[in-house]
């Protein structure tokens, strides 16, 4: 007979630390799971047959309710959120009108960088090169996207860049 101890698990079968909790019975899972989450503390289940032809049983030894930690231990933390949230949508909205004022020949990368007091930086990507930083493989991936003249956005960890294609050579 071999005892395991498992726990303590949420309804979904994550462990607090959001590894499974359950792992060594994945096929099993969906029946233990609802098993154990319908039982009271210190209950055991009958003896059940599982899918690899060996038999268990479960006993809840504690069941901890779920709890919130107070507004006010939390309210600097989700000010904070919000307004790196708000942030991040003014920032994506400015860089989508730059974007069109760019787009529309209205103004020049070099008219935003003096407007904006932004610095512009010109990069010669491969495809299958490294992709400089601050740039990321996705953005790089968007940038090739583009065609020749074309302006493009993509996020970075730090914000946004718009690119400018100014040459495209085929291998």
């Amino acid at each position: 007979l071999e005892l395991k101890t498992y726990g303590p698990v949420r309804n979904d079968g994550t462990t607090t630390d959001s590894k499974d909790g359950f792992k060594d019975y994945e096929a099993d899972r969906d029946y233990i799971l609802q098993m154990v989450f319908e039982m009271l503390e210190g209950e055991s289940a009958p003896v059940m047959e599982l899918s690899n032809g060996h038999y268990a049983t479960l006993r809840v030894d504690t069941v901890n309710a779920k709890s919130y930690k107070p507004f006010e231990d939390l309210k600097a933390e989700i000010k904070t959120m919000w307004e790196n949230d708000q942030r991040a949508v003014l920032n994506k909205q400015k860089t989508q009108d730059i974007l069109q004022s760019l787009l529309s020949g209205e103004k020049t990368m070099k008219d935003v960088a003096i407007a904006e007091n932004l610095k512009t930086q010109s990069y010669t990507l491969q495809r299958t090169g490294e992709t400089p930083t601050p740039l990321t493989d996705p953005a790089k991936t968007k940038i090739f996207e583009a065609a020749k003249d074309d302006y493009t956005f993509a996020t970075i960890p730090d914000g946004y860049v718009i690119a400018q294609i100014t040459d495209v050579t085929l291998p």
